[in-house]
């Protein structure tokens, strides 16, 4: 959120919508009204029943126990979730909407979701966490969880969320995927960017082969093992080295185009750009 508000230069460079007119960006979307009303519907359906038991809670003497206040706290993110995640993705999926159309409120919409998420699910694993404290060593629970406390705790997931929705990476919603994505430009091919998310999974499936080939052979040095995971260790070997060609294919589109032109002698022409966060090249194919 501080790249919208504080740095607008830098946001308007990363999030650069001026490759097509709107008109054109519209032409992108693929609407669905039945999904886009099915996530309406099941949103509206969960929030009935968890406003009454919110309501239950605050009002009775269940506040007074740590595992409900942190479970009051879980439901109001929850609420706030489900008008993003629901509501505002059915209403994107009805119109076929990409990234690009209204970039700045589904921006704002995303990073609001987003921290409201992670606050979600960060008072969940303290909530899991409180309960295995209190099967373990339930002393612990009053000096660390109990009375004001736990409002300390809660203070700090919500001081993280609230950091997080201004700094974190900001995710819109595209029809072409009915989810949000970091990607602005996500499956529109005629914006073919690498990005960094893709470069990501292949670095791990290209670690993942080799990683998983030196612990096996390093392993079986030192330990019997049956035949099957000494074969293994071998077919991991020869991913290690013949793999992250493969991976190259069948992640990169621009490789495989690439690759196909090549082999059909077309030629490939690469226009650089200085978009780093999401993106660093733009393919053209003649």
């Amino acid at each position: 959120m501080e790249l919208l508000l504080f740095r607008r230069s830098e946001f308007d460079r990363l999030y650069n919508c001026s490759y097509f007119t709107e008109k054109e960006w519209n032409s992108f979307g693929k609407p669905d009204i039945s999904f886009g009303v099915l996530t309406i519907v099941l949103g509206i359906v969960l929030t009935i029943p968890t406003i009454p038991c919110l309501i239950v809670i605050i009002k009775s003497k269940l506040i007074e126990h740590t595992a409900y206040k942190l479970m009051f706290y879980v439901g109001l993110n929850d609420v706030s979730c489900l008008l993003f995640n629901s509501v505002a993705s059915g209403y994107y999926s009805i119109k076929g909407d990409v990234a690009c159309v209204n970039l700045i409120l589904k921006y704002v919409l995303g990073r609001l979701g987003e921290s409201a998420w992670l606050s979600q699910s960060i008072t969940v694993v303290l909530l899991a966490m409180t309960r295995w404290i209190d099967i373990w060593k339930p002393r612990y629970i009053k000096n660390l969880l109990s009375g004001k406390r736990c409002y300390g705790w809660i203070g700090a997931t919500l001081l993280y969320s609230v950091y997080f929705m201004f700094f974190g990476k900001g995710a819109m919603f595209s029809s072409n995927g009915y989810a949000w994505y970091f990607d602005p430009y996500y499956g529109i091919d005629k914006v073919n960017f690498v990005s960094r998310d893709l470069i990501t999974i292949q670095t791990f499936f290209i670690c993942l082969f080799t990683f998983s080939g030196a612990f096996i052979y390093g392993y079986m040095q030192i330990v019997a093992i049956p035949v099957r995971v000494g074969q293994a260790a071998t077919i991991f070997w020869i991913l290690s080295s013949g793999g992250p060609g493969l991976m190259h294919i069948i992640v990169n589109k621009t490789i495989r185009n690439g690759d196909k032109n090549l082999c059909l002698k077309r030629s490939v022409k690469v226009y650089t750009t200085d978009e780093t966060q999401h993106r660093t090249a733009l393919v053209s194919h003649r």
